[in-house]
């Protein structure tokens, strides 16, 4: 079985955000409760996956910082991925949460009137933002296709004849 957290620390390497990092830091359990959102959100997009990626919630004692023995839920894929598998989701981790920033950022533009939207630099910003989320995506498509190609064999075997 391969944690999510094992998915969400190749994430973390790419991520870099001061809200995020406060989060965890404050408040680790929301924080894991994040992570698992973009994670769920980007399960999906991995739909060709040799293994499975379904999952559960699995309680296991820990020991905190205290000393005492707590039971905390720890999230498990039911099988063990692969290092390419785990990458993959991790990038669909960072597409999340980049294209959760890229929304937040339209929220505001319906405050504007659309001249004044575009003469403003958050306008450009926003245009470059969208413009990096879709080369991120079609990177995620490209690492996917690559492996597909890697794995045709069994992918075939899998889903039988065209």
């Amino acid at each position: 079985m391969t944690a999510f957290t094992d998915v969400y620390d190749r994430a973390l390497v790419v991520m870099q955000d001061y809200k995020l990092d406060n989060l965890a830091n404050t408040n680790y359990d929301a924080f894991l409760i994040f992570m698992k959102g973009l994670l769920e959100n980007g399960i999906p997009f991995f739909n060709c996956c040799l293994n499975s990626l379904d999952y559960q919630d699995i309680e296991e004692q820990e020991i905190d910082d205290e000393g005492q023995e707590v039971t905390v839920i720890n999230t498990y894929f039911i099988a063990d991925l692969s290092r390419k598998e785990i990458s993959i989701l991790a990038m669909c981790i960072v597409y999340e949460w980049f294209k959760r920033d890229v929304n937040d950022a339209t929220q505001y533009r319906q405050k504007l009137s659309t001249r004044d939207f575009k003469t403003e630099s958050s306008y450009q910003s926003l245009q470059k933002r969208s413009e990096y989320l879709d080369k991120m995506k079609e990177q995620i498509c490209q690492e996917i296709q690559n492996y597909q190609v890697d794995h045709m064999d069994e992918l075939y075997s899998m889903y039988g004849g065209l």
